[in-house]
């Protein structure tokens, strides 16, 4: 795969993840208030969502950082 298409491919992913986070997060914590559930498993619905959110953002980390690195290579081909 030449390095402009890979890159092509890793901004795509960044910008996908920047946009995603926030709805997760916004989405997600609308269902636990308006859901009628007890305190416990909203609690631990709660800490499942934090993981998730979490989660994506070390996830959005790792591609930025690789879409970093490949367009720091002097190399066209991956």
């Amino acid at each position: 795969m030449k390095k402009q298409e890979l890159l092509k491919y890793l901004k795509e992913a960044v910008m996908t993840e920047e946009r995603i986070i926030p709805i997760y997060e916004k989405h997600l914590k609308s269902a636990i208030f308006w859901i009628k559930i007890d305190k416990d498993k909203a609690e631990k619905a709660r800490g499942m969502m934090d993981k998730m959110i979490q989660d994506s953002r070390k996830h959005w980390q790792i591609t930025k950082s690789l879409m970093d690195q490949v367009s720091k290579e002097d190399r066209d081909a991956f």
